[in-house]
């Protein structure tokens, strides 16, 4: 598991700073870690993966909305494999998460990123280096 450390506002594609592995709150993992780099993120094996993106957004004023996407990113070439968009009603914060199936064949050429868009820039999405209030989760199911 993954997330944001610090809040950040406007649109991000793909979120490419203040990003961790999970360290609090007894969390282990299971396994070769999962790396990123500048918002990419490489699978440690090939396999079918469950991938899993929680993201917590704030409302600057109106009605708004913010999308959160996970995108496969395969020979530099990306495309969105999961997108669900974040409402607000009368909340200040609201939360949303998508997930995908997704089958990484070649760990070199096979690999992820996670992007907010928003209707308003000045909408913000929450961060903190120890709650997960947005963050990706990554799970190997099976052999390829």
């Amino acid at each position: 598991m993954w997330r944001l450390t610090t809040t950040f506002t406007g649109n991000q594609q793909p979120i490419d700073a203040n990003l961790e592995e999970v360290d609090t709150g007894g969390y282990v993992r299971l396994g070769a870690a999962v790396t990123e780099s500048s918002g990419v993120f490489t699978l440690p094996s090939t396999g079918f993966w469950f991938i899993g993106f929680q993201g917590t957004a704030q409302k600057n004023s109106g009605t708004q909305h913010t999308d959160i996407r996970i995108e496969s990113v395969i020979s530099a070439s990306a495309d969105v494999i999961s997108k669900v968009p974040i409402g607000f009603t009368n909340q200040d914060w609201a939360s949303g998460y998508t997930s995908a199936l997704f089958d990484c064949s070649n760990t070199s050429t096979h690999k992820l990123q996670f992007c907010v868009a928003q209707s308003n820039t000045a909408n913000g999405v929450r961060g903190d280096s120890d709650e997960s209030y947005t963050s990706m989760s990554f799970t190997r199911l099976a052999d390829t």
